[in-house]
């Protein structure tokens, strides 16, 4: 399946994308020729560069991908409310507050200090 995507106004800059589905599912499964004893987390943040969350999430999906890395708790909520129940890793440290919602909604996050451990695993043990 192919798209095009319109990522500016033409008036200003004719540019686009063409996106191919095809051709993600197919990068996808070189990468896991190259390396077919690596788990493999597939960056879709910022609505997969452009492409499309959910239509690169369950391309991705469907070839079984083991993670999805996003950007945001949005991002996660948004293919979490699309039926996506794949590992989904937090590619940045949880905002303060997020804790949650990172429980709620099942996903990996990455941690950079001891304070952000602890408030995950506060955050597990009063939310779980």
């Amino acid at each position: 399946m192919c798209y095009t995507l319109r990522m500016y106004n033409e008036l200003q800059r004719a540019a686009w994308a063409e996106v191919s589905l095809g051709n993600i599912k197919s990068n996808y499964l070189a990468i896991r020729a190259l390396a077919p004893n690596s788990e493999i987390i597939a960056s879709i943040k910022s609505d997969a560069y452009g492409h499309g969350l959910e239509k690169t999430a369950w391309a991705l999906v469907r070839n079984h991908v083991e993670y999805l890395g996003v950007a945001t708790i949005a991002e996660a909520i948004q293919l979490r409310s699309a039926g996506i129940s794949t590992d989904i890793v937090m590619l940045s440290a949880v905002p303060r507050g997020n804790t949650k919602d990172v429980v709620d909604q099942h996903l990996v996050s990455v941690v950079t200090t001891y304070e952000d451990a602890k408030l995950l695993s506060d955050a597990a043990v009063r939310f779980d």
